[in-house]
């Protein structure tokens, strides 16, 4: 048996109750392999001995394939004859895109100090105790900077 959940995708052997299990943020890729076009198909009809006929039809077709789970460049899980391989893949892939991609880089130093003196010439005259809490935040003043500026201009 065969599961795939928001962390992890996982095998369990029945026979021998074994369980193996991958995360999916080691994951290099995620392969559609063996992949085959699968038809089926119904007629009802009905004959005559004029050779004449009437009936309808009707068909479906689905696609068929592997999905493989490769690590380290090497197949680590196998999924076979899954129906619509190419959706597990592109499900897998933006699950861990979206799970376990680091966010964006922060701002450049330069670029912090520019937007806090902004905010600061801004606010310094409405609310002294955010420009204390931003210094603070900023790295400028420690924890005993701020209590004691704090007591200075007689803040609560």
């Amino acid at each position: 048996m065969e599961a795939l959940t928001n962390c992890r995708v996982i095998a369990y052997d029945f026979k021998q109750h074994d369980t193996t299990y991958i995360i999916l943020s080691s994951i290099d890729d995620v392969v559609v392999m063996n992949q085959r076009r699968n038809s089926d198909s119904t007629y009802y009809g009905t004959y005559s001995r004029a050779g004449t006929r009437m009936g309808m039809g009707s068909g479906t077709s689905r696609t068929i394939g592997d999905v493989v789970f490769m690590k380290d460049g090497k197949p680590f899980f196998t999924f076979r004859q899954i129906s619509d391989p190419h959706g597990l893949s592109r499900l897998v892939k933006s699950v861990k895109k979206e799970l376990f991609t680091p966010p964006k880089k922060l701002s450049t130093k330069s670029e912090l100090d520019k937007s806090s003196q902004s905010v600061i010439k801004s606010n310094s005259k409405d609310d002294p105790l955010k420009v204390l809490k931003l210094r603070l935040a900023k790295g400028e003043i420690t924890k005993e900077d701020y209590e004691e500026l704090k007591k200075t201009m007689d803040i609560e």
